[in-house]
C-alpha cells in the first residue's frame, strides 16, 4: 500500500493533468466519426507523454537531490501545456481538415 502512495505522489501532477485534460477536452472529437476512438487515441497520446516526461524528470531529481526540483516542475507543466494544445491543433486540423 505504501508503494502505491509513493507512486501517486512521484506522479501527482501527471495525473492531475489526466484530470485536467478528461475535464476539458472530453467532448471535444465526439462529434466526428469515430469519435470515441479519436478521443481514446488523443488522450493515450497526451497522458503518454505526460507520465513519462514525469518519470524522467523524477528520476533526474533523484539522482540529483542537491538540485532544487521547483523550477524543473514549474518548466515540465508550462510543457506539458504546451504540448497538449499542440497536439489537440493537431488532431483538430490535420485529422478533421
Amino acid at each position: 500500500m505504501e508503494l502505491i502512495v509513493e507512486k501517486i505522489k512521484a506522479f501527482r501532477y501527471s495525473f492531475v493533468h489526466l484530470l485536467m485534460t478528461v475535464l476539458l477536452f472530453s467532448r471535444s472529437f465526439l462529434d466526428y466519426e469515430n469519435g470515441s476512438y479519436v478521443t481514446l487515441a488523443f488522450f493515450l497520446l497526451i497522458n503518454l507523454t505526460c507520465f513519462t516526461s514525469e518519470y524522467f524528470l523524477f528520476r533526474y531529481y533523484q539522482k540529483n537531490k542537491e538540485k532544487n526540483s521547483n523550477k524543473g516542475y514549474a518548466i515540465f507543466i508550462s510543457a506539458q501545456v504546451f504540448y497538449t494544445l499542440l497536439i489537440f491543433l493537431l488532431f483538430k486540423l490535420v485529422l478533421f481538415a
